[in-house]
């Protein structure tokens, strides 16, 4: 029986995109729209800054993906919720306090995302790849942001409301066919 050949590092490494897409969506995308939706300065912050709590609240709920589901599971399904959670939030403009609750949710699922990624794919490949997905994971996420925070607004703003909400989660959820 021959062993399984694995794709190459550096494409499991961009399998991370999605986190850096959400980043993206989130610390720019987000408050330009809330601004454009005339929403004050104040709590353009204060929704921003609940989000980015998802940070630390990622420490408490991290640990449920060591049970139930497979970490490749995991991150199916976070990665999913990481690019749905946006398009949630592009429907909720005008209803801050769940505008502010679906923004904390993603980011809590992008964190949760890249966890259950890095435990997958650290688990899968053998131990000497370590460096090199580490460089590949942190090239999704940067490069993944850069392209979020240019192309979100984009094709929010080029295409009819609904369907450019869409392409902004689409844009999101696709790198998971890397999966």
């Amino acid at each position: 029986m021959t062993a399984r050949r694995l794709p190459p590092v550096w494409l499991m490494g961009l399998a991370n995109l999605p986190y850096g897409l959400a980043g993206g969506f989130l610390l720019v995308t987000l408050p330009q729209l809330m601004a454009a939706h005339h929403v004050a300065e104040p709590r353009i912050a204060a929704i921003t800054a609940l989000a980015l709590v998802a940070g630390f609240a990622n420490l408490l709920v991290a640990p449920v993906l060591d049970v139930w589901l497979s970490r490749r599971a995991w991150a199916v399904l976070t990665g999913l919720a990481t690019g749905l959670l946006p398009l949630a939030c592009l429907f909720s403009l005008d209803r801050l306090g769940l505008l502010a609750v679906l923004a904390f949710a993603g980011n809590l699922f992008a964190y949760l995302f890249t966890a259950a990624l890095g435990g997958w794919l650290g688990a899968a490949l053998p131990k000497e790849t370590d460096r090199q997905l580490s460089v590949w994971f942190q090239i999704g996420n940067g490069g993944g942001f850069g392209v979020g925070a240019l192309a979100h607004i984009l094709l929010y703003r080029a295409l009819p409301a609904p369907l450019g909400a869409m392409a902004v989660a689409g844009a999101i959820i696709l790198p998971l066919g890397l999966l």
